[in-house]
């Protein structure tokens, strides 16, 4: 199946869509970033992939569109796409007249409740909270050495890593399962795909829900929402919030 990678960033909660993947034992560090054009609406640019990257399933995706479009003061969209073939979607309809604040005010750095920072090769994003405790609250920036993999996007696999604001953050959501209210942040793996199997614990359920939300020490707090109707795995391992599918 064709899949092409969104992300939504809400603010006073924030939402975002992304993907990357592993290797053995060993990292790759993805795509790098060129032909960067930045207004008040957002940036978009061209992903390119580094010729030490290759996915484990092949059929790699060399070049990709990135669209980054901040559409409320808390809430930013990613989107990651192949621009030469289409792809089918999942439509996404959001419903302006729910929005408490105008969307022209997301037009001024001003007024947005987050600031984007990207790295160009390796490729990585990084979005924060602004105001009196700012904290980074998605980050798929790779470091030497690598310690995760950067993007990885082929024509069947995707996976991307975002950090944790701790290796012992507070997370909820990834449902439906039967399980405590609070992820598991250290060293669990949570099966999204819609499954009508009564209702054994730590399994995944009748929906899918790809949405997580993350409570900072500060008692802020932040969503990520991946749209994408795949099957897909999202690991939790030391600090680290991984997407495949």
């Amino acid at each position: 199946a064709h899949m092409a990678l969104r992300a939504l960033l809400f603010g006073g909660l924030v939402a975002l869509l992304l993907c990357t993947a592993v290797l053995g034992s060993s990292f790759v560090p993805g795509y790098t970033l060129s032909g960067v054009k930045a207004d008040d609406h957002g940036l978009s640019g061209t992903l390119t992939r580094r010729q030490d990257s290759k996915s484990p399933y092949g059929d790699d995706v060399d070049v990709l569109q990135l669209d980054v479009t901040y559409e409320t003061p808390t809430r930013m969209r990613i989107r990651i796409y192949d621009p030469k073939e289409e792809r089918w979607e999942v439509p996404l309809v959001l419903n302006e007249h729910r929005t408490q604040t105008p969307r022209s005010s997301a037009d001024s750095s001003d007024g947005r409740a987050y600031h984007l920072s990207y790295t160009e090769d390796p490729f990585g994003l990084a979005v924060s909270r602004v105001g009196d405790t700012p904290t980074t609250i998605f980050n798929t920036s790779v470091t030497q050495p690598l310690s995760f993999n950067g993007l990885i996007f082929s024509n069947q696999y995707l996976e991307l890593t975002t950090r944790l604001a701790s290796e012992d953050a507070n997370l909820y959501g990834l449902g439906e399962r039967v399980h405590n209210l609070r992820l598991n942040p250290s060293n669990a793996t949570y099966t999204l795909w819609a499954r009508d199997q009564g209702c054994p614990v730590d399994k995944n359920l009748y929906g899918s829900h790809p949405v997580h939300l993350e409570v900072v020490p500060s008692g802020l707090a932040h969503g990520i929402f991946l749209l994408n109707s795949n099957a897909m795995d999202v690991t939790l391992h030391k600090g680290l919030l991984t997407y495949k599918t």
